[in-house]
């Protein structure tokens, strides 16, 4: 028979505990998610954030409390729509506004920044942004979460200008004409860019 025991729960009588495994740390599987785009990490939090604050480990239930955390310190979802946690859903749609206004609240609070954006791609050094901007302005100063669908691709995350300050940014772009290589040449010349000003 295998129990499954909550941390700070008595085990039953007569059960003898041969094996135990530990969830990592929150940070570290989202950092895995960040890294990896890993969706099935994705779409697992967000059913996990729905039954812990709405009692029902749904899609619909997280996003209900995605939205009522978020909106409750001012970030607006205008314009926004979803569906699930991976953002693999044909109904999902979010702005560049939104993604801006959130990682901007996130930014500004001392708590939260650090941790959050431990857990981004960093460029030049590890991610998915390892092997990119290495000896350019970006390179240590540019932290980003990248995305792709069919003809969609995508950067969100944090920049350093050379005056050391710290801004939010988001780069949608979606049917586009050309390849997804060419289209992300031309973004990463964008972040570079506001890297170096």
């Amino acid at each position: 028979m295998l129990y499954l025991q909550r941390q700070g729960q008595q085990k039953p009588a007569g059960v003898q505990v041969l094996y135990r495994h530990y969830s990592p740390a929150l940070k570290e599987i989202i950092r895995e998610a960040h890294y990896e785009s890993n969706n099935l990490y994705c779409e697992a939090l967000l059913r996990t954030l729905g039954k812990k604050q709405k009692k029902e480990g749904s899609a619909e239930m997280g996003v209900q409390a995605l939205r009522e955390f978020w909106e409750q310190r001012g970030v607006s979802f205008s314009g926004c729509h979803l569906e699930d946690g991976s953002g693999l859903s044909a109904g999902n749609a979010v702005t560049a506004r939104f993604f801006t206004d959130l990682l901007g609240k996130i930014g500004r609070d001392p708590k939260w920044f650090p941790t959050f954006s431990s857990t981004l791609a960093t460029a030049g050094q590890s991610g998915s942004l390892k092997d990119k901007f290495k000896g350019t302005a970006a390179e240590g100063r540019l932290l980003a979460k990248s995305g792709s669908l069919s003809r969609v691709r995508s950067y969100v995350g944090y920049a350093k200008n050379k005056k050391g300050q710290w801004f939010a940014f988001a780069i949608l772009v979606n049917n586009y004409d050309g390849s997804g290589t060419e289209i992300r040449q031309k973004m990463e010349k964008l972040m570079l860019a506001f890297c170096a000003s």
